[in-house]
């Protein structure tokens, strides 16, 4: 089946939070004997006892068992009382300073407004030298493309790792760079997320973890060489457990040729793996240079993200003292402590985690935005956090989004010196929309885009908050499938 960097899982974990409760007291049980031993049958007769579940239940889709169905859904009850969303102007941004967080009882919800985790001394970001054993070169047939907004001209760097991109495509190293995980798919799902990003005028680096170009579908090939995509065809192993191919499980894979010294971090989910292309395909690039991480399969691109004008004043700023960019999913419908997913995969970090951070707004793990010296640290964090913490061995969680919003919420980002910014639904540079759409969210507060959510523009474009302008990315469409779909395919993808 295909693959790409959505992968499904549940809480992995035995007791999940909830269970216990739902178990009927032995208090209970000896009350009800005693009452009807006092001839109170007739009242007991008269009443039930109703039993409320938080179990979550995987849906049964069309879908690729690597897809993510982590960020879409919330199991548990979002008050009735909550109203369709009205959305206004967001609030000033607050300067946080990450402090150890106490147990709070959940509050009602808030306008959101971007929270920034603020520290004293900023990602310091040093030259990076390029190795005399790797030349600048001219671009594919001799083009000398222009470096970042086309400053300079463009410095062309040779891979040096064991596994190589395809067609000899060398990385622009002075340029910006989209990275992800994309392979096994029919060629319309690349049309739509590397298609739409260069139809806007994107000329830099897509370096995606592909399959081998035999393995690659009818045109696939062709057409990731004609668009420049940087192709790195790993190869990995995958361990199988109860009869199911673990490519997205706990029992994980290991990477065959990607390491020279061999793969010695024992059988991981490729959720987690990826990371480690992204902290390989980091040292190409030079600290002018900014990084996008992305979910592939359901994100496509409406502007260029690294573009510092997305109208109505929005755009890349590079000057603002951010050094990356995180996106929350939308927290009327998702928070927390009303998802099962995220709160159980917060859970490998102790019980009383969920319920500390349980009003926070979700973070997305499929997005990521930031400068080179900040996303170098911030996938060496996540990574460090993957080999000690190892919730897919001790809990089979496989997925990376648990490890995000902890690193995130308890400020541990911070504390490597990273000034974060996370960015409310619909207004950042990533629009991350299939929360909207969960199916366990209430029916009275979700519905199609543009008449509810009222985020779609006569072209049928989607928008950011409040009124616009068009969201530079627009990540989990596929969520809205039966709306958007034919128009994807018809306008976006190229």
């Amino acid at each position: 089946p295909p693959h790409s960097s959505n992968y499904s899982t549940m809480a992995g974990r035995r007791d999940r939070p909830g269970d216990r409760e739902k178990r009927f007291p032995k208090v209970i049980l000896v009350a009800l004997i005693c009452a009807i031993g006092m001839g109170m049958a007739s009242i007991m007769s008269s009443g039930s006892v109703a039993e409320t579940s938080t179990t979550a239940h995987l849906p049964t889709t069309a879908e690729s068992p690597a897809d993510h169905v982590q960020e879409a859904f919330a199991e548990a009850a979002v008050p009735a009382a909550v109203a369709p969303p009205v959305f206004s102007a967001p609030e000033p941004v607050r300067m946080l300073t990450p402090q150890p967080p106490v147990a709070v009882a959940p509050v009602p919800v808030a306008p959101a407004a971007p929270v920034i985790s603020a520290v004293s001394a900023p990602v310091a970001v040093a030259p990076v030298p390029v190795a005399s054993a790797v030349p600048a070169v001219m671009g594919p047939g001799g083009v000398d493309m222009a470096g970042p907004n086309g400053a300079e001209p463009a410095i062309w760097r040779a891979a040096p790792t064991p596994v190589k991109p395809l067609w000899d495509l060398k990385h622009k190293s002075n340029g910006d760079a989209v990275f992800g995980l994309m392979f096994g798919y029919n060629k319309i799902d690349y049309q739509r997320f590397v298609g739409s990003l260069r139809a806007e005028g994107y000329q830099d680096d897509i370096v995606l973890a592909t399959s081998t170009e035999s393995n690659m579908k009818p045109g696939v090939a062709d057409y990731l060489k004609k668009q420049r995509v940087l192709s790195y065809p790993f190869g990995f192993q995958c361990k199988k457990r109860g009869g199911r191919r673990l490519l997205v499980t706990p029992a994980g894979c290991t990477l065959t040729d990607w390491y020279e010294g061999g793969d010695t971090r024992g059988p991981r989910p490729l959720a987690l793996i990826r990371y480690e292309h992204y902290r390989t395909w980091l040292d190409m690039y030079m600290p002018q240079s900014w990084i996008l991480i992305m979910d592939t399969r359901d994100s496509f691109f409406q502007l260029n993200p690294f573009s510092a004008d997305h109208g109505a004043g929005r755009g890349l700023n590079r000057n603002e003292n951010i050094d990356v960019h995180l996106f929350e999913e939308n927290r009327k419908v998702k928070r927390v402590g009303i998802c099962p997913f995220n709160s159980g995969w917060l859970g490998c970090w102790g019980r009383d985690v969920p319920k500390r951070f349980a009003n926070n707004s979700v973070v997305c793990s499929g997005s990521t935005l930031g400068h080179h010296a900040a996303v170098i640290t911030y996938a060496e964090t996540m990574i460090g956090e993957f080999d000690s913490q190892q919730c897919h061995v001790s809990r089979g969680t496989e997925s990376d989004q648990g490890y995000h919003n902890y690193l995130f919420h308890t400020g541990k980002f911070a504390e490597k010196g990273l000034r974060i910014r996370a960015n409310p639904q619909g207004q950042g540079v990533v629009n991350t929309i299939g929360a909207m759409n969960g199916f366990r969210v209430p029916a009275h507060m979700k519905g199609p885009l543009d008449t509810f959510w009222k985020i779609r523009d006569a072209e049928g474009y989607i928008l950011d908050y409040p009124g616009g302008p068009r969201s530079p990315v627009v990540h989990q469409w596929d969520r809205f499938g039966k709306e958007l779909l034919p128009w994807v395919n018809r306008v976006i993808a190229k």
